[in-house]
């Protein structure tokens, strides 16, 4: 088991940098799938999400994950996707729930050899969560018990194994 585990760790991590064969020059479906679930998750949160238990613990952040985040911008889109449709679900609730909004952390998640430089650098400047990159395979545990309110993972399906 620790050699299958070492095999998943040590595969072949995305293009990084912004030159012509780069992950964020070519992701172009990746993107059109963020897009298209977009909806999706703005129907799921407004539906599932219960913002009446979560304003019970408000000092809490909101945290967000993206399994697999690579190094383009797509992560980035998508993490402001799922916060927007927070938003959204707060305010849906009325004046007293959207002046409460949560504070948001987001987690971007990819192999150790992931350029995280390169996805840090399309954090917007005026972004209103806090960022960490969170290197390791998510074939292990990446968290502590019951701290991610919501994980992400796009397009990744084709790299897994079990």
């Amino acid at each position: 088991k620790q050699r299958e585990m070492e095999t998943h760790s040590d595969s072949a991590p995305m293009n990084g940098g912004n030159g012509a064969h780069s992950y964020s020059k070519n992701s172009f479906y990746q993107k059109q799938f963020a897009d298209l679930v977009k909806d999706k998750i703005v129907e799921v949160i407004s539906a599932k999400l219960d913002v009446k238990s979560l304003c019970s613990v408000s000092s809490v952040p909101f945290t967000l994950a993206d399994l697999g985040c690579s190094v383009g911008p797509n992560t980035v889109i998508a993490m402001q996707n799922f916060m927007e449709a927070i938003k959204l679900k707060y305010q849906d609730q009325g004046p007293a729930h959207s002046q409460i909004l949560p504070q948001f952390q987001v987690f971007f998640n990819d192999q150790v050899l992931n350029d995280f430089n390169t996805l840090f650098r399309y954090l917007p400047q005026d972004r209103q969560y806090f960022a960490a990159g969170v290197a390791g395979s998510f074939y292990c545990r990446l968290f502590p018990e019951s701290s991610i309110h919501f994980v992400y993972s796009s397009t990744a399906l084709h790299w897994l194994s079990r």
